[in-house]
């Protein structure tokens, strides 16, 4: 019988230092700082998302005033019967 070059303790070994290296290089990359700093003032160099507030519009849905979002989707503000929260129903057109 022939003997076997990878035996299990051989290939255990050979996918353990694959992985090791691969987190090794993957640690070694390096992300950005969130910040920068001009003249003396920390400046945030993401960008940051304003929150539009809702515009409301000429038409009414069932008596309530319907509402453009922010990415153009018209809703109605809804109150649920059994907890009594309000949430938000988009209207398909």
């Amino acid at each position: 019988m022939r003997k076997q070059f990878f035996t299990i303790e051989r290939k255990t070994i050979l996918i353990m230092i694959i992985i090791l290296s691969l987190c090794a290089v993957a640690s070694a990359q390096e992300t950005p700082a969130p910040y920068k700093v001009v003249n003396n003032e920390i400046v945030s160099t993401t960008t940051v998302k304003v929150k539009q507030a809702p515009e409301l519009t000429k038409y009414t849905y069932k008596g309530k005033p319907v509402y453009r979002g922010s990415k153009g989707g018209l809703f109605v503000y809804m109150t649920s019967k059994k907890s009594g929260k309000v949430y938000k129903k988009y209207l398909k057109i």
